[in-house]
């Protein structure tokens, strides 16, 4: 929680790094200043820290820090509701980390890349990208954002007047969450709750 104390000791390890060159480490830290400035709400900052990190990511062919850097861009164009740019960002994330195998990663980004299309009121864009979401987190056994993402086709499909759809995936959220006593799920059944209602 003190964000400044931490970026005083990101630069200073970031100095250190960049002397020796120590490439995958600088690329760490560029990630983690840009992260610390966007809480911070410095937005234009920490921008400038997540393009330094892709250039040099790209230029050594560190697929994993290039995804980051993308990933981070994609949160500062959202921050400044450019959203088709935020979607460019996080697309382009997806794919290295699709190159990495990182099912995690995809399945995080997928939700997100959904969730701005639903902003742009894009609806069947995002009903696509939450239907390839479901199957990551499906093999991955990932039953919290399965559930999670029931939930928004759901309301998605409420909204293009899809009752029958939007029943299916309610009844599905529900019977996945009979069991679960978790906090989060406190949370979805009072969305699942004003869904019925509506449907």
């Amino acid at each position: 929680g003190q964000t400044r104390k931490a970026i005083q000791f990101f630069q200073e390890q970031l100095k250190i790094s960049k002397e020796f060159g120590f490439c995958e480490e600088v690329c760490g830290l560029l990630a983690n200043l840009g992260d610390a400035y966007a809480i911070s709400g410095n937005i234009d900052r920490a921008k400038s820290y997540y393009e330094e990190q892709r250039v040099l990511a790209e230029s050594k062919g560190l697929h994993a820090y290039v995804g980051t850097s993308y990933n981070g861009l994609g949160f500062v164009f959202v921050k400044q509701e450019k959203i088709k740019q935020a979607i460019d960002c996080y697309f382009k994330a997806f794919e290295c980390y699709r190159e990495l195998e990182d099912c995690e990663k995809q399945l995080e980004l997928l939700i997100g890349i959904g969730l701005n299309y639903r902003k742009l009121e894009n609806w069947e864009t995002a009903i696509d990208c939450f239907q390839k979401a479901l199957e990551i987190a499906k093999y991955i056994e990932n039953r919290k954002e399965q559930i999670h993402i029931r939930v928004d086709l759901a309301e998605v499909f409420f909204k293009l007047q899809k009752q029958n759809l939007a029943n299916e995936q309610v009844d599905q959220a529900e019977k996945d969450l009979k069991f679960i006593q978790a906090l989060w799920a406190d949370s979805l059944r009072r969305r699942i709750e004003t869904l019925r209602n509506n449907l």
